[in-house]
């Protein structure tokens, strides 16, 4: 069964990154100028992926974030 995502990025363009950067990924707080975010890194690269960013809703960016991070973990085998 295909595990389904509901993000504001795509499970295709998720699973398409976890075949180049194989994690684990980690979330790191930071910003992007203006917005705070949420980056996603994959561990074994210390590469930055992608961000959530935000303004006020820091609990809902961080939900997006762990999902995204959980999601790209299964695509790897590493729920």
């Amino acid at each position: 069964m295909t595990q389904q995502l509901s993000t504001q990025y795509s499970n295709k363009l998720l699973t398409k990154i976890a075949r180049h950067y194989y994690g684990p990924y980690e979330i790191l707080a930071g910003t992007d100028g203006c917005d705070k975010t949420f980056d996603v890194y994959c561990m074994t690269s210390q590469t930055h992926l992608l961000s959530v960013a935000y303004w006020e809703d820091e609990q809902w960016a961080l939900n997006e974030a762990k999902s995204i991070v959980a999601f790209m973990n299964s695509q790897t085998g590493r729920d």
